[in-house]
């Protein structure tokens, strides 16, 4: 609605404010904030200003001793706490006036301005909501800010001569930044009204029977308080006596409702004045607003991990309590995480918990904690899911509503990992700090239910919200008036003329680790006493979605695509960690497997437990809290070093605990499914494949392995391999065909070094160019990277060499202190590339299955090592390890691929998801994050002709068409061709870790095709390369004696496309888990069989292997395009 201010006329006119005069000033009015102290630098107040902030007049240096930031309760990096600032003055005598005390703010916070209260010597005023700011690029420059001057008008009987004192509290929202503070008096003892606005408001109240639509009436007294008549003109039934407040006031004015949009006019009489203002009336619906109270769950960031979770566990003991006293009462879990803190702090009250869960009074979510999702496997995606989804089953009660808090975007096969957890509803709380969702978003995704679907058609009622703190941004948390005051506007931003139904959904309660407090439910009681609408429901999140879903679900617009992943570019502040957590799934991923065949085979006990410890500190690494508020302005901040420490720890066990897992119960696994006597010995080797299709694994044995040279036979079909000896003293082979989830054995014999020919010629009149059976290509001297790479048999360029970049190419960017920080700022100005000066180059092993290149690369930033090795069937891989140089200076590292594809701007880049691939900005949803992308194993880039496969073991961020450059694109302009792998970057402004250092791998595997982009090929090309390059990986058994069988698949799929990702083992006898991914667009059908169970039943079930439904075991079953399916064997 618009809002009309535009004064009609005045019958009669209070004379203006008189002559007035400055008592005292603290800074110039000059809408900047230089005349206080830490200037620009609002990280810095903490350090100035802990102990709190008072001045003197005429005593006091204001640019020493008062910042020109005032914080407020939402800003955790000052406290997270009403602020308080205090002004201290005497007087040579009193005025006879009024007075008039006036701050002049440069800027205020662009999406929680502060509400404010100033106190003079005790005499408070009205509690003040300023207004908006423009953009969060006020902090550091002026010029950015919106002037703002809030003021209070009392009689001088307040002061005195001596001891005055005047107090400016930041009670609620953010920041506020000072240009000046003026006290003056000969101020007009009457009303002076210098504003009049009215506006219609969607309020409703019933007066005598009958409903009374409210128009909001705002008006600015410079004057003293007066009494006045407000009336509708035109109408005798809407007149009303008010008092006219010193300085900004908001009225209602009853009125019968509107029927129509027209011009309508309101009055204002104030002693002999009166005024006209007019106004578009609207007529509005009446709503019903959900309110699903919650507090935002951070592991950490406003206090130590440990005790953010105790703080939880007390809230829902402060809810218990609460429902206990009011039945009405409802308070919900905003992760299952918190069910298990509290079962942990609080057994005694479990039942009484459970009890209120299945009365409806407290409400579940299906998430386990607040997830990075572009981080997460699949398999990941099931263990996050799972432990509510128990729970639920053990109450009776089902858990239909997942909800993700703070984070900006999600992973496009989210609505099938739902569906498949018997998920039907999903709200995403969105915090657009560094994510401007809302800023592409089509109208429609505006707080606005709509269907999301995945690649596999699976369907999730959906909402994004624009925070998860609305309780307290619609002000429940204090009282009806302030409620009246911010709903209408908050309701404004998403309510549009064809809003769907008649019920809108507020998402939580409180702001990050907030303690609950019950007075939300008053407030919507006295709501609900006071206003016939909208009308106030507390609920669990699970009933909004029930309502909307039963009365409009046919109503609602269909989005089909991902969001990408806007917060994901901070686990790559902490590049070595998030690495690790990678390896951890590989390993943990092929572990499972191995027992789960054993299990099922009863040659081992079932014990999931093992596995599920290991996934939750993977869980726990992947949540989105990295760090402390103070992460990056105060990196050594106890909070800060303290809280990454206890991350880190996820990341260090999660990792440690998988490779120990992998080489001791995995080996032994296998060892049992083999017959083998045992896993040691020198007279057989075994080469083991962890994946569903029969494949080549090259194998690496490490020096000391065996005393002399060896020859391998394979003792299946004879044929001897001489293993190539490496640089460092070990050997290496291709074990060749070995069988789905299965192996193949090697006898060991001595013998002598291959005299096959080597696989590389090195150019003599060029060291740095070679040529190997598929490629020629050359190296740069100053980079290091590859800008020749031509296939032999084709004349092909891969490289593009007009892109300004070279294959593999190491760019360290510097600068970025301010556009690629914020997502509401103008782009940076300070940003500069950097990559290696000098490279030398080494070929340190040729033999026929492999060369070794040692590169080395100086001059740049940080010097970069790299192996480039060089299969015989093509594969390129690239180990670098970069020695990285430490700095709290804003960084961000590449690597880059640019491909040389024959139509470049419609070149289609794409992105491994969990259990899905999406093409780059092609497949992305209005609003998501395009900017950088997340992978899981692989990225591609395609021609329609050819295309290249890039394994990803170690960096789960890539870049199209450039680097990161804070321009936060709604689409992506071309160059589709080239990709950066993001390797780290310390962008954030808080959270995530400020610096790292040290060596950082960012290895890649690099498959070049002359076809068209292949899904499934891809996929398995990515799987098995990222686990083969996994630090850790144990895919070779040494022996004494061959197993029973020397060439064995323990599983068969007769459809070669289907890729079985997942087997578990589980509870109640020989029963196992099997989850099946189909990447291609081709819905599949195939058999399973695996050896040695003979007999079997096969259940269709959902995520977790409940709710099974009997199919043939021995007819094929279908697996959809682009899906999963997940059955349970039972082994009879």
């Amino acid at each position: 609605m618009k809002i009309r201010s535009l004064l009609l006329f005045i019958l009669a006119l209070t004379p203006l404010t008189g002559n007035t005069a400055e008592l005292w000033r603290l800074g110039a009015t000059d809408r900047n904030w230089n005349d206080f102290a830490i200037a620009g630098d609002h990280q810095a107040f903490m350090r100035h200003f802990a102990a709190g902030v008072s001045l003197t007049v005429n005593q006091d240096n204001p640019a020493e001793a008062w910042p020109y930031i005032h914080p407020g309760p939402e800003d955790a990096w000052a406290g997270g706490r009403p602020q308080v600032f205090k002004i201290n003055f005497s007087l040579e005598a009193i005025p006879e006036s009024a007075c008039r005390f006036t701050l002049a703010l440069a800027a205020t916070h662009p999406q929680s301005p502060p509400r404010i209260m100033i106190s003079v010597n005790g005499h408070a005023s009205d509690i003040m909501q300023l207004a908006a700011g423009s953009s969060d690029a006020a902090l550091s420059n002026p010029e950015k800010g919106n002037a703002v001057s809030p003021s209070i008008v009392f009689p001088s009987a307040w002061l005195q001569l001596e001891h005055n004192q005047i107090e400016i509290a930041n009670l609620a929202g953010s920041w506020m930044l000072y240009d000046s503070m003026v006290l003056e008096d000969g101020v007009s003892p009457v009303p002076e009204i210098t504003r009049f606005e009215a506006e219609s408001t969607l309020l409703f109240k019933e007066v005598d029977g009958a409903p009374r639509q409210a128009v909001r009436v705002r008006i600015t007294n410079q004057g003293l308080a007066g009494e006045g008549t407000l009336s509708l003109a035109g109408t005798e039934e809407a007149t009303q006596p008010v008092t006219v407040a010193h300085g900004d006031s908001s009225l209602m004015l009853l009125v019968p409702p509107f029927t129509k949009k027209e011009w309508r006019q309101i009055v204002l009489e104030t002693g002999n004045t009166k005024q006209l203002v007019g106004f578009d009336a609207s007529p509005e619906r009446q709503w019903t607003l959900f309110v699903a109270p919650s507090a935002h769950t951070d592991i950490g960031y406003t206090d130590l991990q440990e005790k953010c979770m105790a703080l939880h566990a007390d809230n829902a003991c402060s809810a218990l309590d609460e429902i206990a006293k009011k039945p009405l009462f409802k308070w919900n879990l905003e992760v299952f995480a918190q069910y298990d803190w509290f079962k942990q702090q609080y057994p005694e009250r479990v039942e009484e918990l459970d009890r209120q869960i299945q009365n409806g009074k407290i409400g579940l979510t299906a998430f386990y904690l607040n997830m990075l999702t572009g981080l997460c496997s699949g398999s990941e995606m099931m263990h996050l899911l799972a432990p509510a989804q128990a729970t639920a089953r053990r109450l009776g009660v089902p858990v239909q509503m997942a909800s993700m808090n703070d984070i900006p975007a999600a992973t496009g096969t989210l609505p099938m990992f739902l569906r498949h957890a018997g998920v039907r509803y999903f709200a995403e709380a969105l915090n657009e700090d560094r994510g401007p969702v809302f800023r592409h978003c089509d109208p429609e995704m505006n707080q606005s239910p709509f269907w999301w679907e995945a690649p596999d058609g699976s369907r999730v009622l959906t909402i994004f919200t624009r925070t998860y703190f609305q309780a307290m941004q619609i002000h429940m948390h204090e009282n009806t008036v302030a409620m009246e005051e911010a709903l209408p506007a908050f309701l404004k931003t998403f309510i549009r003329y064809d809003y769907p139904g008649d019920a809108l959904f507020i998402n939580g309660a409180y702001l990050d680790n907030w303690g609950m407090n019950p007075v939300y439910g008053k407030t919507a009681d006295e709501w609900n006493r006071s206003w016939a609408s909208p009308k106030i429901k507390l609920a669990t999140a699970e009933e909004y979605f029930r309502y909307i879903e039963e009365n409009f679900a046919q109503d609602l617009p269909v989005y089909k695509g991902t969001m990408g992943g806007f917060w994901e570019d901070g686990a790559a502040s902490t590049a070595k960690e998030t690495a690790q957590v990678r390896w951890s799934k590989n390993l943990v991923s092929a572990l499972e497997k191995w027992e789960a065949l054993a299990a099922i085979r009863g040659l081992e006990a079932e014990d999931g437990a093992k596995e599920d410890a290991l996934w939750s500190n993977i869980l726990y690494y992947d949540e989105h809290t990295w760090g402390s508020a103070v992460s990056i302005s105060d990196p050594d901040n106890p909070q800060s070093t303290g809280q990454w420490a206890r991350k880190a720890s996820y990341s260090n066990k999660a990792y440690e605990e998988s490779a120990t897992a992998a080489k001791t119960r995995g080996l032994a696994a296998i060892t049992r499914l083999a017959g083998l006597s045992g896993n040691s010995g020198t007279g057989v080797l075994t080469v083991v494949n962890s994946f569903s299709w029969d494949r080549d694994i090259p194998v690496s044995l490490p020096a000391g392995t065996f005393a002399e040279a060896i020859v391998l036979k394979d003792v299946k079909k004879g044929k001897k391999i001489v293993p190539q000896q490496t640089s460092a003293g070990g050997f290496y082979f291709v074990a060749e065909d070995v069988p789905a989830l299965g192996w193949r054995s090697y006898e060991i014999l001595t013998g002598s070094s291959d005299n096959a020919a080597p696989l590389l010629t090195v150019s003599e009149a060029d060291p740095y160019s070679f040529v190997s059976r598929t490629f020629a290509f050359h190296i740069n001297p100053q980079t290091g990277g590859l800008d020749r790479l031509t296939n032999l048999e084709t004349g092909d360029e891969w490289v593009d060499q007009t892109s300004g970049y070279h294959l593999n190419q190491f760019i360290h960017v510097e600068g970025g202190s301010q556009g690629i920080i914020y997502s509401n700022l103008e782009t940076f100005t300070d940003f500069r590339m950097i990559s290696p000066t000098q490279a030398s180059v080494s070929l340190v092993e040729n033999g026929p299955e492999r060369a070794v290149l040692q590169i080395t690369s100086t001059g740049g930033f940080s010097p970069v090592d790299t192996q480039l090795i060089v299969h015989k069937d093509g594969t390129l891989d690239f180990i670098n390890t970069i020695h990285k140089t430490e700095t709290l200076k804003k960084e961000g590292g590449y690597f880059a691929f640019p491909f040389n594809m024959n139509t470049p701007d419609r070149a289609t880049a794409y992105m491994e998801a969990p259990y899905g691939v999406f093409a780059a900005d092609q497949d992305y949803m209005p609003g998501a994050c395009r900017e950088w992308h997340a992978v899981q194993h692989f990225a591609a880039v395609d021609d329609g002709t050819r295309s290249a496969y890039i394994a990803a073991p170690d960096t789960p961020l890539f870049t199209v068409g450039d680097v990161n450059r804070g321009v936060w694109p709604n689409r992506l302009k071309g160059n589709r061709h080239i990709l950066f792998a993001y390797v780290y970057n310390n962008y954030w402004h808080t959270n995530y870790k400020a610096s790292q250092g040290g060596d950082l791998r960012c290895a890649f595997s690099l498959k070049l095709n002359h076809s068209a982009f292949d899904a499934a090929d891809a996929t398995r090309f990515g799987w098995a390369r990222s686990l083969d390059m996994t630090p850790g990986v144990q895919n070779v058994i040494l022996s004494e004696s061959s197993p029973e069988n020397a060439q064995t698949s323990m599983i068969m799929l007769s459809d070669k496309s289907v890729i079985l990702s997942e087997l578990l083992p589980l509870p109640g006898g020989k029963r196992m888990l099997a989850r099946f991914y189909n990447p291609s667009p081709v819905a599949a059908r195939t058999t399973l069989k695996i050896r040695g169970v003979t007999k079997q039943k096969l259940y269709e079930t959902d995520l977790f292997g409940e709710n099974g439904k009997e199919i043939p075991a021995v007819m094929p079953f279908s697996v959809p395009p682009h899906g999963i399916k997940t059955l349970v064997l039972e082994a009879k």
